[in-house]
């Protein structure tokens, strides 16, 4: 279970209550997420829906220096949801 003020933060749906399944490709380099909303619920169309729809698609990447990326994508027209907060 993922829920509360950070996940909220992350997905810019405030409080939520999401159900995460991380599994991993057989090679062991790469992840993949299968995800179910149960708060707020799903909603049907994507096409201007936030992140909980069905049929969102997102890909996820893991950086080296996330300032550095955040900087130079919006240069490129990129715009960040909420802030950028860092957990170690």
């Amino acid at each position: 279970m993922v829920e509360g003020e950070w996940a909220g933060r992350v997905t810019g749906l405030g409080d939520q209550s999401v159900e995460i399944a991380m599994m991993v490709t057989p090679d062991g380099h790469s992840r993949l997420e299968l995800s179910r909303f149960l708060n707020p619920a799903a909603v049907s169309d994507h096409r201007t829906a936030p992140v909980n729809s069905l049929g969102y698609l997102q890909v996820m990447f893991t950086v080296d220096n996330i300032d550095e990326l955040v900087s130079r994508l919006t240069k490129h027209g990129a715009e960040i949801v909420g802030e950028v907060v860092q957990f170690n």
